[in-house]
């Protein structure tokens, strides 16, 4: 085998492009496993922040129910003691007007002398309105 010097510098060369051709993808292979390995731990990092928002995500959610029926508990008693003062209302406001519907109902009985027929009317007009209102406040149960 014999080769002639060109022929051996040819082949000398294209070992040589050969060479610097797997030194270049050496270094390319580097780089690009120094890039995998950080793209991998930026991965890493995303990953347990996102396991992190879903646990605070889970988190606020148990304590939003916690809020809520709060809120819907808190809601419950205030409607139950505007139930409770409004019929303490009503029935103080029965016992302080109750009294004095009764007088005037009483007082129908006694009609002034020389009315004429407008006040008549005014008056009877009146005393139905002190009616309703006396049947209204159910009033026949607190003053008898």
């Amino acid at each position: 085998m014999s080769e002639s010097p060109s022929e051996l510098e040819t082949l000398t060369r294209l070992a040589r492009e050969l060479v610097d051709r797997v030194n270049d993808l050496n270094a390319a292979t580097g780089s690009t496993i120094i890039g995998l390995v950080r793209e991998t731990r930026n991965n890493r990092r995303l990953i347990w922040l996102v396991a992190i928002g879903f646990v605070l995500d889970v988190i606020l959610t148990i304590a939003m129910a916690f809020v809520v029926s709060g809120v819907s508990s808190n809601n419950s008693r205030i409607d139950q003691v505007n139930s409770r003062l409004n019929e303490e209302q009503t029935v103080q406001r029965a016992k302080g007007l109750c009294p004095m519907y009764k007088l005037f109902i009483d007082s129908e009985k006694f009609t002034p002398p020389n009315q004429t027929p407008d006040q008549v009317k005014a008056r009877s007009e009146a005393f139905k309105i002190i009616h309703q209102s006396y049947d209204a406040l159910n009033c026949k149960k607190i003053t008898g």
